[in-house]
């Protein structure tokens, strides 16, 4: 049932197969910034666990639109807009269901996101495989785990299988990469993508911060300084 498919590195490295114009990449770092500093505040007051991959949050937020609806398992600080299952995650994912049901028969173009950082079983799989079904126009964001993904399935005709991509969910570039296509084909009526977060790392190498990736990026890219 998936076409699993990776993007970005540990070390920041980047190779440019798509352009991004230079306001969102200060947009993403700029986020990211305040998205830092939003989870710590949040840890610091004795908050719930927060959703830990910020630069993917970040990197989902910047395509977002008035209307869309998003769903988040854990607070997601550098989100403000997510609405926190804090009464039954399963319940929420129902109703998330229902409103990109409602949002595709009524071609309004909005998206539905969820961020799930520790679903699994057979509850999520359901959830996956009725989106796939009636290609809902939803993006699934969740920590890559081999249980979140919905069971291969043989039968099904090329084309129609739920696209799964693993992307490095501190890398806010190869993040925003794959969740602008993900929400462009969710917005366009061609079904939902499954993007699974984890944390990519090159031998000998310890996993930089989002932060220091993407100031190291901008300034390869002579566009900040200092």
């Amino acid at each position: 049932m998936t076409d699993r498919k990776s993007a970005g590195g540990g070390d920041g490295a980047e190779v440019e197969f798509s352009l991004i114009p230079h306001e969102t990449l200060l947009a993403l770092y700029d986020g990211l910034v305040k998205g830092k500093e939003r989870r710590v505040t949040a840890k610091a007051a004795g908050g719930a666990q927060s959703w830990k991959y910020v630069a993917a949050a970040v990197a989902v937020a910047q395509d977002l639109i008035p209307g869309d609806t998003v769903l988040a398992e854990r607070a997601v600080p550098a989100l403000r807009q997510a609405k926190v299952a804090t009464r039954g995650f399963a319940a929420e994912l129902e109703r998330a269901i229902g409103v990109a049901l409602r949002d595709k028969t009524r071609k309004t173009a909005k998206a539905t996101v969820v961020f799930a950082a520790g679903a699994a079983g057979e509850a999520w799989r359901d959830v996956l495989e009725v989106a796939r079904a009636h290609r809902l126009p939803m993006v699934f964001v969740a920590e890559l785990r081999e249980e979140n993904a919905a069971t291969s399935r043989g039968d099904l005709e090329p084309g129609t299988e739920l696209p799964r991509i693993a992307v490095d969910g501190h890398d806010a570039v190869a993040s925003y990469r794959v969740a602008h296509e993900a929400i462009e084909r969710a917005r366009r009526d061609r079904g939902p993508t499954l993007m699974e977060c984890t944390a990519f790392r090159v031998n000998g190498r310890s996993q930089q911060n989002s932060v220091a990736m993407m100031k190291a990026y901008l300034r390869a890219k002579g566009l900040l300084k200092g």
